[in-house]
């Protein structure tokens, strides 16, 4: 790049005595014609192109610049949709996963209670199998009782009735009978 500030001065010069119309002008025109000299002028309109070619170039790499702005602010903006979407679905996942994690713990309960449930049935069927085994004895031997299975026990009315006896006396009664029977 050239220095034109003489030139510069001289050109800033002549408008300044043209507008003032005080100082002779013509010393200043000899003065700037001699500056201004034809590779001066070319050296001017030479860089004037390369600086309006840099402009242009410069322009558009600006336009490149804004499309490819355009296009990451498009990619930006489709990225937090996308993530907003995901963080959706990840706590909608959150949701159901809590929601099975309830519902495995309230299976798990109600598995526990019904084990509890279980437990329970099985003693009572226990009792209840050995209360039945009391009384299809009783359905086959009733008629062959005799005071050996008693073992003591007296009757409220002085007769040998198996009424009269109470539920635990007859159930020792036949127990103690079944007790005879197994052993035989």
């Amino acid at each position: 790049m050239t220095d034109y500030t003489e030139l510069k001065r001289l050109a800033t010069r002549i408008v300044e005595v043209q507008t003032s119309q005080d100082v002779p002008i013509s010393k200043l025109f000899d003065d700037f014609e001699a500056a201004a000299c034809p590779e001066t002028i070319l050296a001017l309109i030479a860089e004037n192109k390369r600086l309006t070619g840099c402009i242009v170039q410069r322009r558009a790499q600006a336009e490149q610049y804004d499309q490819a702005l355009i296009k990451m602010a498009a990619e930006r903006d489709r990225l937090r949709a996308e993530v907003a979407g995901l963080r959706t679905g990840y706590e909608a996942y959150e949701q159901v996963n809590a929601e099975l994690k309830a519902e495995v713990e309230r299976s798990e309960q109600h598995r526990n209670d019904q084990q509890d449930s279980i437990v329970a049935l099985r003693i009572e069927l226990a009792s209840l199998r050995k209360d039945a085994d009391r009384y299809r004895w009783l359905l086959q031997n009733w008629f062959t009782m005799s005071s050996e299975y008693m073992g003591g026990v007296s009757f409220q009315t002085g007769r040998s009735r198996w009424s009269d006896l109470p539920d635990e006396a007859v159930s020792e009664a036949i127990d103690a009978a079944l007790g005879q029977g197994e052993q035989s």
